[in-house]
């Protein structure tokens, strides 16, 4: 299933699971990297050491991580 993740010291290390939620019926624990659902569970945690965290494709143009509301704020500016 490909997919595209920000760079995260996670992807680079791969930590090794130590919990199957059976979320994916073609993942199999003794041969998988790591567990995604326990990733996307960090990642919204705020532990991005252990996390993952997706993107589309233009995810490569981010150049800072704010709010929703500056966000949308800076959208209606070039609108307005």
């Amino acid at each position: 299933m490909p997919a595209r993740a920000l760079s995260t010291l996670f992807l680079k290390k791969h930590q090794k699971i130590t919990k199957c939620f059976s979320c994916i019926q073609s993942c199999h624990v003794t041969n998988a990297p790591y567990c995604i659902t326990q990733a996307l569970i960090n990642a919204v945690n705020g532990n991005l050491d252990e996390g993952i965290v997706f993107s589309g494709t233009n995810g490569y143009r981010i150049e800072k991580i704010v709010s929703v509301k500056t966000l949308i704020d800076e959208l209606m500016e070039g609108i307005v």
